[in-house]
C-alpha cells in the first residue's frame, strides 16, 4: 500500500513524501492545493501540521464527555485565551487539550476532503513519539519540541534559545535528545545528541498503532466523496440514485394519491348526497349519513307505492352526471339505467341507493375504462 506523508514548508507549500510497502520512494515540494493530483486512491495520507499552529495543553479529566471537558478548560483558562477564543476550535483526547485556528483547518479539510484515501492529520511533534518521549528535532526550518506528557511546540531558529529557556522553566525535568542537525547554540545545556533520519521516522510512524493519537481530520461527506467511497460503477450509481429517490419520495407520492382519492370520493359522494338531499353540505360520517338519507327515501318509497305500481319519479332524484337515462318497463317490471362514463365510485354508491328501492340487478353490459363505467344495467322490481 502507498503512504504519503506531508510536512508544511510554508503557508502554501508542502514537502510530500511517498512510501510503498514501508520503503521510501520519493519526495517532492508541491503546492498544497495540488495534493489531489499526487495522492492515489486507496492509499494513506498523513499530514503533519506545524506544532506552533496546534497548541496542546495537559488537562487531566475523567469525564468522558468531550464537550464538557472542553468547556471546563475554557472556563479555567478563559483569561489567557479570551482575545482569540472566537477563532479557535478545541478538542480533548487522552488528557490533552488541542486548540487550533478554525479557518486554517477548515481550509485544509476542504482541500483534502475529496481525496479517496485514509487521511490523518496530526501536530508535527507526534512524529517524534516513535523514537523518544522528549526531543528537539529539526524539520525543514522548524525546531520541534516534544514533551513527555504528549504535548509539544515548534519554533524557528531566531526564537529557539528563547523558547528553550521557557521550556526548561515550565518543565524543569525536561531532558530531550537533540537532533544533530541543530546548530551548536544550545550546546551549553549539554543535552544528548542523536541523528534523526526523517525517512526512518516516517516508516516507524506508518506502522505505529495510532489509537492513542487524535486525528484532527474530519471528513465532510458530499455526493462526490460517497461515490469515491462506495466505488460504484456508473450503472450501479444510476440504480442506487433511482432507488434512493424512490425510497425518499414514495411515501410523499403515495400520500398524495391517497389524499386525492379520498377527496375525489368525498366530492362525488357529496354530489350524490345533494341529489338525494339538497340541504346536504358536509361529509363527516359517510355511512351514517347515507343511511339516514336512504332511510328517508325508504319512507318516501313506502308512502308512494301501491300494490301494483312503481313510482318512477322517485328515481329521478338520483339523476346525475354519468347517468344518461333511467326508464321503467311496466310490462316486464324492470328498470333500465344507461350510464355514460360514470365514475366507479358513483356506480358503487348508485347500486347501494337502488337496492333501497327494492331493485335487484339482473343484467348489465358495462365497459370499464379509466376508472369510469359505460353501458346499460337492468334491474327488476322486487314484488311486495
Amino acid at each position: 500500500m502507498k503512504s504519503y506523508i506531508a510536512h508544511f514548508v510554508n503557508d502554501k507549500d508542502i514537502n510530500l513524501f511517498l512510501y510503498e510497502n514501508n520503503s521510501y520512494i520519493s519526495e517532492e515540494i508541491i503546492d498544497l492545493t495540488d495534493i489531489k493530483k499526487y495522492v492515489l486512491a486507496n492509499s494513506n495520507l498523513i499530514i503533519f501540521v506545524p506544532s506552533n499552529i496546534i497548541n496542546t495543553y495537559p488537562f487531566t479529566n475523567d469525564n468522558i464527555n468531550e464537550d464538557f471537558v472542553v468547556s471546563q478548560f475554557i472556563n479555567e483558562y478563559e483569561s489567557a485565551i479570551l482575545h482569540e477564543i472566537s477563532s479557535l476550535s478545541f478538542r480533548f483526547h487522552k488528557n490533552i487539550i488541542y486548540s487550533y485556528n478554525q479557518d486554517f483547518f477548515n481550509n485544509l479539510n476542504n482541500i483534502v476532503n475529496d481525496i479517496d484515501a485514509e487521511i490523518l492529520i496530526y501536530p508535527e511533534h507526534n512524529l517524534c513519539k516513535t523514537i523518544v518521549n522528549e526531543s528537539i528535532i529539526k524539520i525543514n526550518d522548524n525546531f520541534v519540541f516534544t514533551f513527555e506528557n504528549g504535548t509539544g511546540f515548534s519554533t524557528n531558529n531566531k526564537e529557539l534559545l528563547d523558547f528553550l529557556h521557557i521550556a526548561k522553566n515550565a518543565h524543569p525535568n525536561f531532558d530531550p535528545i537533540v537532533d544533530l542537525a541543530i546548530n551548536e547554540e544550545i550546546d551549553s545545556y549539554q543535552f544528548k545528541k542523536q541523528e534523526f533520519n526523517i525517512q526512518d521516522m516516517h516508516i516507524d510512524f506508518i506502522t505505529l498503532d495510532k489509537t492513542s493519537l487524535l486525528n484532527l481530520f474530519k471528513r465532510q461527506y458530499s455526493f462526490q466523496t460517497i461515490i469515491h467511497k462506495t466505488k460504484f460503477s456508473k450503472p450501479q450509481l444510476i440504480m442506487s440514485t433511482l432507488l434512493f429517490l424512490f425510497i425518499s419520495f414514495f411515501p410523499i407520492i403515495h400520500s398524495y394519491f391517497v389524499d386525492k382519492r379520498i377527496k375525489t370520493f368525498e366530492g362525488e359522494t357529496i354530489e350524490l348526497f345533494k341529489v338525494l338531499n339538497p340541504s346536504f353540505n358536509n361529509l363527516i360520517e359517510p355511512k351514517v349519513q347515507i343511511d339516514s338519507i336512504l332511510k328517508n327515501l325508504d319512507i318516501a318509497l313506502s308512502n308512494s307505492r301501491s300494490d301494483d305500481l312503481f313510482d318512477i319519479s322517485l328515481l329521478d332524484k338520483i339523476s346525475t352526471d354519468g347517468i344518461s337515462s333511467i326508464s321503467y318497463n311496466k310490462a316486464e317490471n324492470t328498470i333500465e339505467v344507461k350510464l355514460s362514463k360514470l365514475s366507479q365510485i358513483k356506480y358503487e354508491i348508485l347500486n347501494e341507493i337502488l337496492s333501497r328501492f327494492e331493485l335487484s340487478k339482473i343484467s348489465d353490459s358495462l365497459v370499464t375504462e379509466n376508472k369510469t363505467v359505460t353501458g346499460v344495467v337492468t334491474y327488476t322490481i322486487n314484488a311486495n
